[in-house]
């Protein structure tokens, strides 16, 4: 696809953020190269998904709704495969965890509504479906494996430097945050 054919069909989207890459480009003559990136992205087809498809993540939304009644400003859990963090309020979906690749810009693969209902997002097909239910089957345990596993806390990706950390996959810090038992 060229650069041109990119930019015809990103001005024909009706998200504020095609139409401002669309008026950056008229005013300018030219794009950044990070803002041709998300042209070519926002140009590609979009297969509508199977919403009832993915598995319900209902355990991963009480969790974070624990760790938000705790304080945490922005909860999140990563792991090799994806990222979960908590949308803010200027988000376009405040309140509910988007799951994303981790890195900017990464793979957006959807989010989860206050309801569990995953909603796959434009990079939903490179997310294994395996991994998602079971992190969502049991997301405490599952982040307790591989923090024992790579030896990282999968909360805050910090060494686990204690015995009593490693033998539990996360540290007392998190446990408190995300209220975890933790230690004897």
């Amino acid at each position: 696809m060229t650069e041109a054919e990119a930019l015809a069909i990103v001005s024909k989207l009706e998200s504020d953020f095609a139409r401002s890459l669309t008026r950056q480009y008229l005013v300018r003559g030219r794009l950044s190269e990070k803002q041709m990136v998300w042209v070519y992205r926002l140009a590609q087809p979009v297969a509508t998904p199977d919403v009832a498809a993915w598995p319900s993540c209902l355990a991963v939304v009480l969790l974070f709704g624990v760790a938000s009644a705790n304080g945490m400003k922005r909860p999140r859990i990563s792991f090799p495969q994806a990222r979960f963090s908590l949308a803010g309020k200027l988000s376009r979906y405040p309140g509910c965890i988007q799951v994303t690749e981790g890195r900017y810009p990464g793979k957006y693969f959807g989010r989860i509504e206050t309801t569990g209902q995953f909603i796959p997002g434009r990079d939903h097909a490179t997310l294994d479906r395996v991994f998602l239910s079971a992190f969502s089957a049991d997301p405490v345990g599952y982040a307790q494996s591989h923090g024992k596993e790579s030896g990282s806390c999968r909360f805050c990706n910090l060494p686990l430097t204690t015995a009593e950390s490693v033998s539990v996959g996360y540290g007392p810090v998190c446990a408190g945050h995300w209220g975890l038992p933790w230690g004897k």
